[in-house]
């Protein structure tokens, strides 16, 4: 399957072997075929980094982030008209359409700790005065680089390790999954 295949960094979208073995292990998943998804899962870890802190904060956007197996990246002649894939018909304060007009309940957003990786994308907004005044949690999860372009992720390898660790509880060796979900 694709065995030497090298896929240029200008085509993220195009399948190589990774991709492949990813596909295969959320299929063997899908069959309850454990062993197998695990070993697919595992094939794909080998081969590329868990993301960074620093990867998981900036936001899901750069097609050239080390833990991205397969992405969508945006260029200047894609999408004219939004310009980017997060837009969502709200501007804000930024000098492009943003991902920022999905709202989060409260509710949601108070199962995190100020700690907690996920609430660092997480923004309070307010707008109107007096009584006016709504205050509301955005995310920041997705959103636009700087040129307003922000790839779009398809499959990262936190996700291949998932995989493998599900794969692992459902073989009865619960303490390799443990192991391999504290490297999150």
């Amino acid at each position: 399957m694709l065995e030497g295949f090298v896929r240029s960094a200008n085509y993220p979208n195009v399948f190589n072997q990774a991709i492949v073995q990813g596909i295969l292990s959320e299929v063997y998943q899908v069959m309850n075929n454990w062993p197998k998804s695990e070993e697919y899962a595992k094939k794909v870890l080998a081969q590329y980094p868990l993301s960074t802190v620093d990867d998981y904060t900036n936001g899901f956007n750069n097609h050239g982030t080390a833990s991205w197996i397969w992405s969508i990246k945006q260029t200047e002649e894609q999408n004219m008209g939004d310009y980017s894939p997060f837009a969502m018909w709200y501007n804000g304060t930024r000098k492009c359409w943003t991902f920022g007009g999905f709202i989060l309940a409260d509710d949601f957003v108070s199962l995190f700790d100020e700690d907690d990786i996920r609430f660092k994308q997480l923004e309070r907004w307010s707008e109107g005065e007096g009584d006016n005044k709504k205050e509301f949690w955005v995310s920041f999860k997705f959103r636009d680089n700087e040129d307003c372009r922000g790839s779009m992720v398809v499959m990262r390898s936190d996700e291949m390790l998932l995989n493998a660790a599900e794969a692992l509880a459902r073989q009865g060796k619960e303490g390799e999954a443990k192991e391999l979900l504290w490297q999150l």
